[in-house]
């Protein structure tokens, strides 16, 4: 396949712009945003401050034409579509795929790609809205925020829900060109339930290391070194078996409970998925009894450091330093985010590269010890 295919990347948020750039190393893209404000920062490359790692070397070694005319998409030939699919309330809405869909002509299409996560049975559902002669496959990313770039490069498994073989092998040829990574072909409704699935169970994972964690302190025993030996079996592995904070972020809580909203509309009852959710938030209430063991909640002034929601990252979406923020203010705390004053009278740390960062003497709760 040429490396001149004319590829779009259809918004370009935390992963389509890394994703624009990636596809920029071998092929010519055209990135198109309505959003002024993102469409100049990235234009002026005003990405300085932004945490996303090896983004401005790739903002600076591969270029690509930046645009918010949908009259330049009328020439690519493979559409990736990244926009926004948020929970609404609870299932991912596909509001803005069909508004973009509805918004751009597309003669010289021949693939539509849907990157965004959505519900299962949205595919079958976009193949409706657009002309006869598109194809689409669905291939979300596995990525991890901080670190995308590498994520799309270099994942564990590159995922296709092809809707025939012409589909997935254009798609399968693009991702060789920028990838070793291997390549699992499926069908549309394969790949829709593969990817939440796949979050839903780390997230179990992590429910499950905080469950051990949780019996470990009641026998006064280390919850990390019984969670270090379990994870020396192959069959279970020792990625996300770290007892400590909730899962938090803008994927695995969302992810999690679209999941259990599916199943229970297949009438699959006895799922994990809910006792999940209810295990990460009585987290918060794990945390709020540690603090009632060494001090007297209202009134008190409590410093909490750490409100992003993984290392390396900015996001706060779902972080437990924001709901357990919002808990203490509830019951009297005098809350202070991310700074240690003289009169403090607890500090939390609620993520684990903090502590260094914000040395103190005052009274401790360490959330990751």
């Amino acid at each position: 396949m040429s490396s001149n295919l004319k590829c779009a990347t259809v918004g370009l948020g935390k992963l389509g712009l890394p994703l624009a750039l990636v596809l920029a190393k071998k092929f010519d893209v055209v990135g198109y945003d309505i959003n002024p404000e993102r469409t100049v920062k990235i234009m002026k490359k005003q990405f300085e401050n932004y945490k996303e790692k090896n983004l401005m070397e790739y903002l600076h070694k591969y270029p690509f034409k930046v645009t918010m005319n949908k009259n330049e998409l009328m020439d690519r030939e493979v559409i990736f579509c990244l926009v926004n699919t948020p929970s609404d309330p609870i299932e991912f809405s596909n509001k803005y795929i069909y508004d973009a869909i509805k918004d751009l002509y597309l003669p010289k299409c021949k693939l539509f790609v849907v990157v965004s996560t959505v519900m299962p049975g949205s595919i079958e559902k976009i193949k409706a809205m657009l002309p006869e002669h598109i194809k689409v496959c669905y291939n979300p990313e596995f990525i991890a925020l901080g670190n995308v770039i590498d994520g799309i490069e270099n994942p564990d498994f590159i995922l296709i829900g092809e809707e025939d073989k012409v589909s997935g092998d254009l798609l399968e040829n693009i991702y060789k060109h920028i990838s070793n990574s291997p390549i699992k072909r499926m069908s549309w409704r394969e790949a829709e339930i593969t990817k939440i699935a796949l979050n839903s169970y780390i997230t179990m994972k992590i429910t499950f290391a905080n469950v051990i964690g949780e019996i470990a302190n009641k026998f006064n025993c280390n919850g990390q070194t019984i969670c270090d030996a379990l994870g020396q079996d192959k069959r279970i592995g020792k990625s996300y078996l770290k007892p400590g904070a909730m899962y938090q972020g803008p994927c695995f809580p969302r992810d999690n409970r679209a999941f259990n909203s599916f199943l229970d509309k297949q009438n699959v009852r006895l799922n994990y998925c809910g006792i999940t959710d209810k295990i990460n938030e009585h987290q918060l209430e794990r945390t709020l009894n540690k603090i009632k063991k060494v001090a007297k909640i209202e009134g008190t002034k409590i410093s909490l450091i750490g409100m992003n929601y993984k290392v390396d990252s900015e996001e706060t979406t779902e972080s437990m330093g924001l709901k357990l923020n919002h808990l203490l203010q509830e019951r009297g705390a005098i809350t202070e985010i991310d700074q240690i004053s003289p009169d403090t009278d607890l500090v939390i740390y609620c993520m684990p590269d903090k502590r260094a960062l914000y040395p103190t003497d005052k009274q401790v709760i360490d959330l990751w010890e």
